[in-house]
């Protein structure tokens, strides 16, 4: 069975975390002893080093995430910490502000599931100010941003070649395995490079929310963003305002560590 796809599997790879579900039971002394271990003295599971990454907030079980950092199937230029992981998630030179509880909220948001659509251009992404009443001040487009004719077709054409390609790649698998399995996609929709909807619901950097499709965005991929769609600051080469918003917090781009996969829709 193929893992769930989810950005921060398709960084580092999906077996490289292991889920450790505790019953409320457990005495809590002991889950203590378990992730709060020294670089010297953390578990080995399988012949793999594991760290404390993350902790899903659950009732019971409590779940519990550890990161395989190195060890058996795991290449010397593939070896990371799991504080390493935890800063590619949410890095603190851009996120100084963040409380752990909103640290832990924002790392989720690598977990997860999406599908890849498509890496934006550079400077195609813009921060707008929300819609908000004028009367209570409620933000009238929270989580909803906007996005150009151009810029939709992009995602949509995007979205397609990784689906069929995934599905390919799965029936190929399927027939090596002895399987009978057959390519699903058979929606006419997916042949026609103008998308047929309106919106889509994503993750697009430490942007979340719905994009909504704008005609009057004109020509090129536009893509608008709003102050309520942003969870977490990533360095973005698509970020039209990133340069800026750097500037005032002291950090050079050349020490920022751009991801293509911060990018992508």
């Amino acid at each position: 069975e193929k893992a769930s796809d989810r950005r921060i599997f398709r960084k580092f790879g999906s077996h490289r975390f292991l889920h450790l579900n505790v019953s409320k039971d457990v005495w809590k002394g002991d889950v203590i002893d378990i992730i709060d271990k020294g670089n010297d003295d953390l578990p080995f599971i399988c012949g793999r080093k594991y760290g404390f990454l993350w902790c899903k907030a659950t009732k019971s079980p409590q779940c519990y995430v550890f990161f395989a950092e190195a060890g058996i199937g795991i290449e010397k230029e593939e070896e990371f910490t799991s504080d390493e992981v935890r800063e590619w998630c949410a890095p603190f030179k851009f996120n100084y502000d963040l409380s752990i509880s909103k640290e832990q909220k924002r790392i989720k948001l690598s977990f997860s599931k999406t599908t890849p659509s498509g890496v934006l251009p550079p400077n195609c992404l813009e921060l707008v100010p929300d819609i908000v009443c004028s009367e209570g001040g409620m933000v009238m487009t929270d989580g909803c941003g906007l996005i150009s004719r151009d810029g939709i077709d992009f995602v949509w054409c995007s979205y397609k070649k990784y689906i069929q390609a995934r599905e390919s790649e799965y029936v190929q698998w399927n027939e090596k395995s002895g399987g009978d399995c057959q390519e699903s996609s058979d929606d006419e929709s997916l042949e026609d490079d103008v998308c047929p909807y309106t919106s889509f619901q994503g993750r697009i950097g430490g942007f979340k929310g719905m994009w909504v499709l704008d005609e009057r965005l004109g020509d090129g991929i536009k893509v608008l963003c709003r102050y309520s769609q942003r969870k977490v600051n990533l360095p973005m080469r698509s970020f039209l305002s990133f340069s800026d918003e750097c500037e005032k917090m002291g950090i050079h781009l050349k020490e920022s560590d751009f991801d293509d996969l911060y990018d992508t829709v």
